[in-house]
């Protein structure tokens, strides 16, 4: 089945992110990623890739960049130590 799909992106001429990867590895990331933009919970598509738990999913959160600029703290309070000239 790889080389299917590795010959079938050949011929798109689809180009991943860092020009490797052909095959179910980047349908697979594609789907999970399209799946969080959408806002599936992570268990829903841990299950549907067929990951026994959520551990092995949490990589595509990454993704997630708005969300994950959500997570992000400013530093609003946090004050730098003065240091002896």
């Amino acid at each position: 089945m790889y080389w299917v799909a590795s010959r079938a992106f050949a011929r798109s001429g689809a180009v991943t992110q860092n020009g490797t990867g052909r095959g179910f590895r980047v349908l697979r990331a594609s789907f999970a990623t399209r799946l969080l933009a959408d806002g599936t919970p992570l268990p829903v598509i841990s299950g549907a890739l067929g990951h026994r738990g959520i551990t092995s999913a949490k990589h595509y959160l990454a993704a997630d960049d708005e969300r994950m600029r959500a997570c992000c703290l400013d530093f609003a309070g946090i004050e730098p130590k003065r240091t002896r000239s």
